[in-house]
C-alpha cells in the first residue's frame, strides 16, 4: 500500500469531490416508490454516498450521507424522458461551478468513502432497478467535472448501435397497422354478416339510383400484402372471426409457433422464419426474441449481426426471460460476440436465473423437464433415454406393478421431475411413489411424505405426511430428520428442537440440513449464538457441493459480498451463480428438444436447439453443436456464417476444468497442431493434449508421443504436470515408452491396440539402435548364407534337370 496516497484518500473522505456521468434509457418508471440507477450498498444493508434513484413519476431522488452520520435526500423537479438515451451528470465538490437546471444544498459536509461497500449500477438483491438500460458510465474520483467538459460518446458506441429508438418506433407502427387491419377485417365481416348476400347491393342501387355514394378506395383489408406479412394477415382474419378485440398475446404466440415450424423444416428455412419471429418479438414474445438473437449471433441463413443479437437479448432479459439472461451472463464472463469481459456485470444476470430456479422447478408445469447434460458421444446415456411409448418405460411400468422397489422409485422420480425423456406428470408419479412408500422403504416414505406435506400435485395432507416422515426418520433417513427439523422450526416455532434434528441429519451427510444450519447462523437464529456469516458459508459450501440449490445461491452471494474473514471472490461467486442457474428447467426443455430431434435423425433441428443452449452458455450444448457440425454429412454447417465446429469446441473448453470433456480438449489440440487456424501452434496443442491426458484420455497421450516423434520441442512443464519421473524425461525413447505405456494401460480398451503397436515400434527401434552393428553383421551373414544356399539349390536343380534330359535322349 502507498501510505501517502492512502493518507490523502482518508483526508478526502469528509471533503469529497467526484463526478458521475451515466447514460440511461428508461422504458418504464419505477413500479415501486424508488428504483436504483446507481447506489453504494454497505455490508450491513445501509446506503452510502452517492445514491441516485428514480421515482414513480420519473423524478430523481438524490441521497447522500453526511459526516455527522445522518442522511439527506432531495427529489428533483426534472422528469427523466422515456424511450430515448438521456445523459445524467451528478457531481459534488468545490471545483463545481456551473449553471444547473436543479440544485440542492446540504446543511453539513458530505461523507463518502469510495472504498467501502459496493458501488452498484442498477438494482441489486435488496434494491430494485428501473425498467430500461444503462449505457456508458464514467466515475471521476477526487474531481468535480463540468458536464460540457465530458466528451460525448462516439456515435458508433454500442449503446447507440443497439438502435432502441428506431426499433420501438417501427414496432409501434407495426402494432398500430395490425390493429387497424383487425378493425377493417372486423368491419368487413360484420358488414357481410348483416347483408348476408350481394343482392342487397343491387336493391339499394335501384332504390337510390345516382344518389348512392361510390368510392374508388379499397378497404385496408384489401390492400396489397407486403412480403412476410401473409401470416400476420391470416392471424388477423382468424381473430376478427373468433374474437371481439385484438389479443396481442394470442397473435405473438401464433406467429412464434409458425416461425418454429418453418425453422424445424431445416436450417435453410431459417431465413424465411426470421421475419415472422421478428414480428412475434415485436408483439412481446420473449422466446421469439431469444431465437432471433441466436440466429443473428451465429449467422444461420443470414448475415451475422452481433449488435442486433445483443439488442434482442437485452429486450428479452428485461422481460425476465431465463435463457436470454443466461446468455448475457455467459457473454460477459468471457467477452464473447462483441460483449466486453465483465464478471461483475455477468453476476446479476446469472444470479437472477439462479434465484428463480427452485421456484421454476417446484411450480408444476407439464412442459417442464429435468435439465440433463447428455453428450452425443455417449451412446449408453442416449440409449437410457425413453418416452411414454419407449421399451424402457414399459419395462419399468411392468416391474413397478410387480412390486419391484427400484422400478417404482425410478419411474416415480422420472415422472415427478420430467427426466429420462419423460414428460412431467406429478399425478401419475404420485401413484408410483405411494406404491414404493407402502414397502416402508425409508427414502420412499420420505419422498411421498414430503410431497403430501407441500401439496405438490395433490392436496396437502399434513397428518399422513408427518406419519410417513416420522417412520422414515425412525430408520435414520437424513432427509426425514431434516424435514422434522424444518417442521419444528416453521410450525412448532421450536428452534432448539429444530437444531437438534438439523445437526443429526447433517452428521449423516444431508445437504438440506447443512443449508438450514447455515441460514440460522447467517440470520442470527441459532440459539445462543450471534450472526456468523463465515460459519454459515462453511455449511453452504458443504450443501452447495451436493447440489442443494438454495445453498449454492448463498455461496454465490457471500463470495460476491465477502465476509468478515473472507474477502470478495468474484470468480467463485459468478461460477456458483452459473452452476445453479444452469439447473433451470428452461434449459432442460431446449436440451430435450435437441436430443429428441437427434434421436429422430432430424440433425438440423437438433443442431439449432443445441446452438440455442450453447448461446445460453451450457458447455454440453457447445460440445454437441461442434460434434454435429463435425459429423455433418449434408453440409448443414455451411448454412452458418460463424465457424460452427472449432468455435463451439473452443467454447466448451472455457468452462471450469472439471466440466470440460477430454474430447473437446483433444479437438482443440488438433486445431493448433494441424494449423486449422492458419498457423501451427505447438505449445497450445501440447497444452490441450496435456489437459486431456490429465483427465485420463489415452488419445491425448498418444498424440503427445506422436509430437515427440515429430521432433517437437516441448518444455518440461508438460511432463511435470503429467507426473512423469525425471529419469524418464532425460532421453527421448524413454519418454516415448513412458507415454505409450500409460496409453496402453488405460482403462479405455479401444486404445490398447494402437498404443501397443506404437510401444512395440519404439521398443524394436530402441533395440535396433542399441545393437545396430551386431544386428547388421548378423543380418549380413544370414542374407549371405541364404544367398549361397539359394545359388547351390538352383545349381543342383539345373544339373539334375540336364542329367535327366541326357538320359531321356540316350
Amino acid at each position: 500500500m502507498n501510505n501517502e496516497l492512502e493518507y490523502k484518500r482518508v483526508q478526502l473522505v469528509n471533503k469529497p469531490r467526484f463526478t458521475i456521468t451515466v447514460w440511461v434509457y428508461i422504458l418504464e418508471y419505477c413500479a415501486r416508490s424508488l428504483c436504483s440507477i446507481v447506489h453504494r450498498a454497505m455490508w450491513n444493508g445501509s446506503y452510502n454516498t452517492p445514491l441516485i434513484f428514480v421515482t414513480k413519476k420519473g423524478n430523481l431522488h438524490i441521497q447522500v450521507s453526511l459526516t455527522n452520520g445522518e442522511t439527506r435526500a432531495a427529489i428533483t423537479d426534472i422528469t427523466i424522458p422515456r424511450h430515448q438515451w438521456w445523459k445524467l451528470t451528478f457531481n459534488y465538490g468545490k471545483e463545481f461551478n456551473q449553471t444547473k437546471s436543479t440544485e440542492f444544498s446540504f446543511d453539513s459536509a458530505v461523507y463518502m468513502d469510495d472504498t467501502e461497500g459496493l458501488f452498484v449500477i442498477g438494482g441489486s438483491d435488496t434494491t430494485p432497478g428501473f425498467s430500461g438500460f444503462i449505457g456508458k458510465l464514467q466515475w471521476y474520483r477526487n474531481k468535480a467535472v463540468e458536464s460540457d467538459q465530458i466528451a460525448y460518446p462516439d456515435p458508433h458506441h454500442p449503446m447507440f448501435q443497439l438502435d432502441f429508438v428506431n426499433r420501438e418506433i417501427m414496432c409501434q407502427r407495426f402494432k398500430e397497422r395490425n390493429q387497424r387491419l383487425f378493425s377493417a377485417y372486423k368491419t368487413k365481416r360484420n358488414t357481410i354478416s348483416a347483408e348476408d348476400s350481394c343482392q342487397q347491393f343491387l336493391y339499394r342501387y335501384i332504390q337510390q339510383g345516382n344518389q348512392m355514394e361510390m368510392t374508388n378506395k379499397c378497404l385496408q383489408s384489401d390492400e396489397p400484402i407486403p412480403k412476410y406479412h401473409k401470416h400476420i394477415r391470416r392471424i388477423m382474419k382468424y381473430q376478427a372471426a373468433m374474437k371481439n378485440t385484438f389479443i396481442l398475446t394470442d397473435a405473438n404466440r401464433m406467429l412464434y409457433e409458425k416461425g418454429v415450424k418453418l425453422m424445424e423444416k431445416g436450417l435453410r428455412s431459417v431465413k424465411a422464419a426470421l421475419p415472422i419471429l421478428k414480428q412475434s418479438a415485436c408483439f412481446g414474445n420473449y422466446d421469439a426474441m431469444f431465437m432471433v438473437s441466436v440466429i443473428l449471433n451465429n449467422g444461420i441463413g443470414v448475415k451475422a449481426d452481433e449488435i442486433q443479437s445483443q439488442a434482442y437479448l437485452l429486450l428479452a432479459a428485461r422481460g425476465q426471460h431465463r435463457l436470454s439472461s443466461l446468455s448475457l451472463g455467459h457473454k460477459h464472463m468471457y467477452g464473447l460476440d462483441g460483449v466486453p469481459v465483465d464478471k461483475e456485470q455477468a453476476y446479476p444476470y446469472l444470479k437472477y436465473v439462479a434465484d428463480t430456479t427452485r421456484e421454476d422447478k417446484e411450480i408444476y408445469k407439464n412442459t417442464d423437464v429435468y435439465t440433463e447434460s447428455i453428450r452425443l458421444t455417449d451412446e449408453d446415456q442416449i440409449k437410457q433415454q425413453t418416452d411414454e411409448d419407449g421399451d424402457i418405460f414399459h419395462w419399468l411400468k411392468f416391474q413397478a406393478k410387480k412390486g419391484v422397489l427400484s422400478a417404482q422409485q425410478n419411474i416415480g422420480r422420472a415422472l415427478f421431475w420430467g427426466s429420462q425423456g419423460l414428460k412431467r406428470n406429478i399425478h401419475t408419479a404420485l401413484q408410483y411413489l405411494r406404491m414404493s412408500a407402502e414397502t416402508e422403504d425409508a427414502q420412499s416414505m420420505y419422498d411421498y411424505g414430503i410431497i403430501l406435506l407441500r401439496g405438490h400435485g395433490t392436496s396437502v395432507n399434513e397428518t399422513e405426511a408427518m406419519t410417513h416422515i416420522k417412520k422414515s426418520a425412525e430408520k435414520k433417513n437424513p432427509s426425514a430428520l431434516n424435514a422434522l427439523g424444518w417442521y419444528a422450526l416453521n410450525y412448532d416455532r421450536n428452534t432448539t428442537e429444530a437444531v437438534k434434528y438439523f445437526e443429526e441429519a447433517y452428521s449423516l451427510g444431508c445437504p438440506d440440513a447443512a443449508y438450514n444450519l447455515g441460514i440460522l447462523h447467517l440470520t442470527g437464529g441459532f440459539p445462543g449464538k450471534t450472526v456468523d456469516a463465515d460459519k454459515a458459508l462453511a455449511y453452504f459450501n458443504f450443501a452447495g457441493a451436493r447440489n442443494q440449490i438454495d445453498a449454492g445461491i448463498q455461496v454465490a452471494s457471500l463470495n460476491m459480498k465477502g465476509t468478515s474473514r473472507h474477502r470478495r471472490h468474484i470468480q467463485i461467486g459468478v461460477e456458483w451463480a452459473r452452476f445453479i442457474a444452469e439447473k433451470n428447467p428452461a434449459l432442460g426443455l431446449v436440451l430435450r428438444k435437441a436430443l429428441k430431434a437427434y434421436r429422430n435423425l432430424d440433425l438440423q433441428s437438433s443442431l439449432f436447439y443445441y446452438l440455442m443452449a450453447s448461446d445460453a452458455g451450457l458447455e454440453v450444448a457447445s460440445f454437441n453443436s461442434a460434434y454435429l457440425c463435425e459429423s455433418s454429412q449434408d453440409g448443414m454447417a455451411t448454412v452458418i456464417e460463424k465457424d460452427c465446429q472449432w468455435r463451439n469446441y473452443n467454447l466448451s473448453t472455457l468452462r471450469e476444468k472439471q466440466f470440460v470433456h477430454a474430447y473437446s480438449l483433444i479437438k482443440m489440440g488438433d486445431f493448433y497442431w494441424y494449423g486449422c487456424g492458419k498457423k501451427q501452434n505447438i505449445e497450445k496443442a501440447a497444452e490441450y493434449y496435456t489437459q486431456a491426458a490429465l483427465k485420463g484420455d489415452p488419445h491425448a497421450l498418444f498424440n503427445l508421443g506422436f509430437m515427440i516423434e515429430e521432433d517437437s520441442k516441448l518444455t518440461d512443464d508438460f511432463w511435470i504436470k503429467l507426473k512423469i519421473p525425471l529419469k524418464d524425461r532425460i532421453e527421448r525413447n524413454r519418454l516415448l515408452k513412458s507415454l505409450y505405456t500409460r496409453c496402453q494401460e488405460s482403462k479405455h480398451t479401444e486404445a490398447y491396440i494402437p498404443c501397443t503397436v506404437a510401444l512395440y515400434r519404439i521398443l524394436i527401434l530402441e533395440q535396433w539402435l542399441k545393437y545396430k552393428f551386431i544386428l547388421q553383421v548378423v543380418g549380413f551373414v544370414v542374407v549371405s548364407v541364404m544367398a549361397i544356399f539359394s545359388v547351390v539349390m538352383i545349381y543342383r536343380h539345373t544339373n539334375a534337370g540336364t542329367g535327366a534330359l541326357l538320359r531321356t535322349t540316350i
